[in-house]
């Protein structure tokens, strides 16, 4: 069982069924759990596990789901259904069914209540002020360059020295007057 949480999913599956008590139309989203936040920072989950979303498409579910499709951009086609997204941030919560903890996932970012979102452009204002005020988090570093293969297979890393081309001077039979 997973921890209570925030995770990173990838797609594996969409796909629209009937749930097995209600007999009800619902919208599935089959997904590998990649990666948990740990102190702010995303960290790889292995192995992989498959998890399940399940979104009813009732009429009272309606205005819930069709948010959480909005945000992993469904095709809008119910007869083959897909998502554009193929990563996307899900949440973990525990609750109890039967006097058994089980997990209950959904779809993270996804506005759940009937308050209104505020205009696109004062949300795009505050993603800017945002940028620009904090520090980026969990952004892994920069890949070294790779090592210098010498003669005899040995290998050895490139230093700062052997990266800049020497500076030469030309002699002065190489001058062209």
């Amino acid at each position: 069982m997973f921890a209570a949480g925030e995770y990173l999913a990838q797609k594996v599956m969409v796909a629209v069924g009937v749930s097995k008590s209600k007999k009800s139309p619902q919208f599935e989203i089959t997904m590998n759990i990649t990666h948990q936040v740990e102190a702010g920072e995303w960290k790889s989950v292995e192995p992989l596990q498959e998890r399940t979303i399940y979104l009813s498409l009732t009429d009272g579910a309606w205005p819930y789901t069709q948010k959480k499709l909005e945000t992993l951009k469904f095709n809008g086609d119910f007869k083959n259904p897909d998502i554009t997204d193929e990563f996307f941030a899900v949440n973990c919560e525990h609750d109890t069914y039967m006097n058994k903890t089980r997990e209950k996932w959904d779809i993270s970012g996804t506005v759940t209540s009937e308050t209104e979102p505020p205009a696109s452009d004062v949300l795009r204002a505050l993603q800017d002020k945002w940028k620009t005020s904090t520090k980026p988090t969990g952004t892994p570093p920069p890949v070294p360059a790779p090592p210098l293969t010498v003669p005899g297979g040995e290998q050895r890393e490139q230093t700062q020295q052997q990266a800049e081309p020497e500076q030469t001077t030309p002699a002065e039979d190489d001058m062209p007057f």
